[in-house]
């Protein structure tokens, strides 16, 4: 039997705080993949992108210059965090930054590594870190009628 008074007494659920997404974070010293990977993301993502490169304007682009020496990257929470990795000794010096930065947030670092800069010393250092914490993605040659980056094979043309 339904009771009306059983009704008014039930717990009800209040949404009181909005789920934002948090911004995503991109470091790229060269620039030319981070800046692909970030006019991918723009559309529905805050991306802060340091780099040396002059990213394409938008509204939901923060670019960060990176100068010859580590940038400053501002302390925010991030989810995730995207590291172009192109044998930059800098690069590998923030890294333990980063991954604790991104573990704070119950994030993770995904580290983008050209094929060519693997080496059995840099897996060996890479593979201290949690791989919870750090995710290696192995990248080989882009190419694109519009060249990513310089590269052997941008210079056949894509029909």
């Amino acid at each position: 039997m339904y009771d009306e008074r059983m009704e008014q007494n039930r717990p009800r659920l209040i949404a009181t705080e909005e789920r934002t997404k948090l911004p995503i974070l991109i470091v790229d010293k060269k620039g030319f993949l981070g800046n692909a990977l970030a006019q991918k993301l723009l559309a529905q993502f805050l991306v802060v992108f340091v780099s040396g490169y002059d990213p394409t304007a938008s509204g939901n682009l923060v670019a960060i210059p990176y100068p010859k020496k580590i940038p400053l990257i501002p302390d925010h929470r991030y989810a995730p965090i995207f590291v172009v990795y192109q044998g930059e000794q800098e690069i590998l010096d923030i890294l333990p930054v980063l991954i604790k930065k991104a573990s704070e947030s119950r994030s993770v670092v995904y580290l983008l590594l050209p094929i060519e800069q693997c080496s059995d010393v840099l897996l060996k250092y890479l593979h201290r870190f949690p791989l919870h914490e750090l995710q290696t993605i192995a990248i080989g040659e882009i190419f694109d009628n519009n060249p990513v980056e310089e590269n052997d094979i941008n210079g056949f043309k894509i029909k």
